[in-house]
């Protein structure tokens, strides 16, 4: 019987419905911050935290892939002249456009018979993903794996009436 729960396994990931083929052995990465005003400043306490007011969260998704996948693609070049889903073709794209206009879904599913199936989540899904911005991509040219490290901002959409930035089944 094992010690503790754990949830090692290999997720699948898909962009906008295609699959993104393989990413490196760390897997993907979610990361969040709470917004938070702090309460501090007083006469009495100085500046010691004596509490806060939740100003609301953001998401990322950080993965590294190591395909180069119509998915991968897309996902790292959002912003074509072409729109959504035209891909990797260098092009500047229409200035001021949404983010929330051209974003695609992601999907990650656990492998079955991996300890991420069994114990969870066994899908990941973020419906309004985009490119993260300052994001300074790095594709490799030449004999080597094409690791290309992508981080996703998670904007907030609406799932029958609740606010989510990502949902887990």
């Amino acid at each position: 019987m094992a010690l503790g729960t754990f949830r090692p396994g290999e997720y699948t990931m898909t962009y906008a419905g295609a699959p993104c083929g393989l990413v490196t052995s760390g897997g993907q990465h979610l990361r969040f911050r709470p917004s938070k005003k702090k309460i501090n400043d007083t006469a009495t306490y100085g500046d010691t935290l004596i509490d806060g007011i939740y100003r609301g969260m953001n998401a990322q998704l950080m993965v590294t892939f190591k395909e180069w996948t119509v998915a991968v693609k897309q996902a790292i070049w959002p912003y074509s002249a072409g729109g959504p889903g035209a891909g990797f073709d260098g092009t500047l794209g229409i200035i001021g456009r949404l983010d929330s206009d051209i974003s695609q879904g992601i999907v990650l599913t656990a492998v079955a018979g991996t300890p991420a199936a069994l114990n969870g989540p066994a899908t990941f899904t973020a419906l309004r993903p985009i490119l993260a911005d300052g994001n300074d991509l790095d594709i490799p040219f030449g004999p080597d794996e094409t690791d290309v490290p992508v981080v996703f901002d998670l904007m907030l959409y609406d799932d029958s009436g609740v606010k989510r930035l990502f949902k887990l089944t």
